[in-house]
């Protein structure tokens, strides 16, 4: 099947290969991004307020944050990885939490991911094959079958998996037999998998399955091969050491050797429905060179020992799966799990393209009827997969809606409404399964300074010999704002109330406010500024049209760190109100007007 030279150097990347690669990877994180500015909201979710919030942001915060904290469980899982770029992103954007921030980075994480698994099949194809492997790319990573991970940014800590385990089998797969640095690549990659989660631990095997088909076919021998494999059952062993045992999981367990074979056959089968058939029609290519490497020495390509290697760690993950929420026979596979499994089933496919092109080259009369086989398996697996993809994009809207109403409890909570705004809710009302837990969070005010800007309070402004401003200072028909409202309308005198004011010095922790306006702000002579406090340039609030009886968002640059907020009203026939600033940071601005731009492109197709 195509033998190649022990210590066969590859050729050179040629650009056009590069170049389809990257445009193809490009077009997955913009398609991504799409379902993050449609469906992300930039609240905490579930295991986010204590695996960040709690445990990373707040010791941080409060300077009590230690390296071993980075290496600590969650759950059965150390995320150091996730940890790292989380708190990065959190000091990107002057302390405050955003979890829309966190997802648009992370369609850049799975872009890695899925580049260091496709890199090494583009590095061999021909112009011809480019464009049909680049919509394949484009399909595995766009589709939002794994719609879970798309929109909640802590679970980057998958594609911190696969992309360690994938260097580490490429490291191997690709590397000189006859040297030390692929040894040392791939077990170095394999012990950063300990710390991205607990199943970083199956890259270990994966490491050992390469190395025994390089053995094979004699691409690897002597004091590396033996070095790696003892190497890698030592980060296997070490990784078991690192898991907790876990009381409150034991009832997700499969409890019987049933339960494990059902749940793993519908792990292995997935996207496709597990059956008899399905399990050959998706794994026969690594059934076919695990027969032939049993068989006898058997030299095997190295992009297929890379292949191989990825087919059998994604194979190890149904297992695990399997074994650890296999309990009743895993009635489906839950949507975070499905972008490993489907990079599992993605290299089986390209192995079974691989060896029918390798029958044709030897004009194989096998050529013809196995090439049929890979057309209805890969036929089955994409339709399957659109089904699973269909399955998330209903489930996404749902989801965002629950959102949005835990942020207005949560908004209200810490406007001043009190415990009443949450005790009681269901977990999809307050984006956490314990109202008590998340009460005493945002009871902290460590915690209660780093909340979104979409739940965060207002800024409290002072304004000291201010006749012209009274709250909320709206016309009586304007609802009511979330926030404290002042504004230039007179219960007494109407629009006729004019005059101009200076708040005290207001000081920001942040680089943008957001300030809702109503009224006629559009009108001449009226001005609401910030005017900083040391001689920088004043930033105005200048509307080109009025926004009646209704409230609108507006962002601004804080001028400088400390301002003052300047709203003059000299025109007797109209009024304007605004609410207190909500502090907004730099990377939560950026995301936000991404994600408007991107909503706005949709609608407009």
């Amino acid at each position: 099947m195509g033998a190649t030279a022990k210590h066969d150097a590859p050729p050179r990347w040629r650009l056009h290969n590069a170049t389809a690669l990257a445009c193809a990877l490009v077009a997955v994180v913009l398609a991504r991004s799409v379902f993050v500015s449609l469906y992300a909201t930039d609240l905490p979710f579930w295991d986010q307020w204590d695996a960040e919030i709690r445990r990373l942001y707040k010791p941080f915060v409060d300077g009590t944050l230690s390296l071993s904290d980075l290496f600590a469980t969650h759950n059965e899982h150390r995320v150091f990885f996730s940890r790292v770029l989380g708190l990065l992103l959190f000091c990107a954007n002057e302390r405050q939490f955003d979890n829309v921030v966190a997802a648009f980075a992370n369609t850049i994480v799975y872009a890695a991911m899925l580049g260091a698994f496709a890199a090494p099949y583009f590095h061999e194809l021909d112009r011809r094959s480019l464009l049909s492997a680049g919509l394949a790319v484009v399909a595995l990573g766009s589709l939002p079958y794994g719609w879970e991970n798309i929109t909640i940014g802590f679970q980057n800590q998958f594609y911190f998996e696969g992309l360690w385990a994938f260097a580490a089998i490429g490291a191997l797969a690709f590397g000189r037999g006859d040297r030390w640095t692929p040894v040392v690549a791939a077990v170095g990659a394999g012990l950063c998998g300990l710390f991205t989660l607990a199943s970083g631990m199956l890259a270990a095997p994966a490491i050992i399955v390469a190395a025994l088909c390089l053995y094979r076919g004699g691409a690897l021998r002597g004091r590396p091969f033996v070095a790696v494999v003892l190497a890698a059952s030592a980060l296997f062993v070490f990784g078991l050491q690192l898991i907790p045992t876990l009381p409150q999981h034991s009832g997700l367990r499969a409890g019987s050797a049933t339960e494990l074979v059902s749940a793993a056959m519908t792990a292995l089968c997935w996207p496709l429905p597990a059956s008899p058939i399905s399990l050959p029609l998706v794994w026969w290519p690594c059934a076919l060179w695990v027969w032939r490497l049993v068989r006898g020495p058997a030299t095997m390509p190295r992009l297929d020992v890379f292949l191989f290697g990825v087919a059998a760690w994604a194979a190890l993950h149904a297992v695990a799966i399997a074994a650890a929420r296999g309990h009743g026979g895993l009635a489906f596979v839950a949507s975070r799990y499905t972008e490993t499994l489907a990079l599992g089933g993605a290299a089986n496919l390209l192995l079974a393209l691989r060896i029918v092109q390798s029958l044709r080259e030897r004009d194989d009369a096998r050529a013809a009827g196995l090439g049929a086989v890979v057309v209805v398996a890969t036929a089955g697996f994409l339709f399957c997969l659109g089904g699973w993809s269909i399955r998330g994009a209903a489930a996404l809207a749902p989801r965002a809606e629950q959102q949005k109403i835990a942020a207005g409890n949560i908004a209200a909570f810490l406007a001043g409404a009190g415990p009443s705004a949450l005790a009681g809710k269901s977990p999809d009302e307050i984006s956490h399964p314990s109202a008590t837990r998340v009460i005493g969070l945002l009871s902290d005010p460590t915690v209660r300074a780093m909340m979104p800007s979409s739940v965060a309070a207002a800024v409290p402004i002072a304004w000291p010999d201010c006749a012209l401003l009274s709250s909320p200072g709206a016309y009586p028909t304007t609802p009511a704002l979330a926030t404290r409202a002042v504004g230039t309308f007179s219960p007494v005198v109407g629009n006729a109330n004019v005059g101009r004011c200076v708040s005290s010095p207001v000081p920001t922790r942040r680089s943008y406010v957001r300030i809702s306006t109503a009224g006629y702000l559009s009108e001449p002579k009226m001005h609401l500024a910030l005017e900083s406090t040391d001689g920088r340039p004043p930033v105005a609030l200048a509307r080109s049209t009025p926004d009646h009886e209704a409230w609108q968002a507006h962002r601004l640059a804080a001028p400088s760190a400390t301002y003052v907020v300047v709203a003059a009203d000299e025109n007797p026939d109209y009024w304007f109100a605004f609410g207190e600033p909500v502090e907004q940071g730099r990377l939560s601005a950026l995301a936000a007007d991404t994600a408007a731009r991107l909503r706005r492109l949709v609608e407009a197709r």
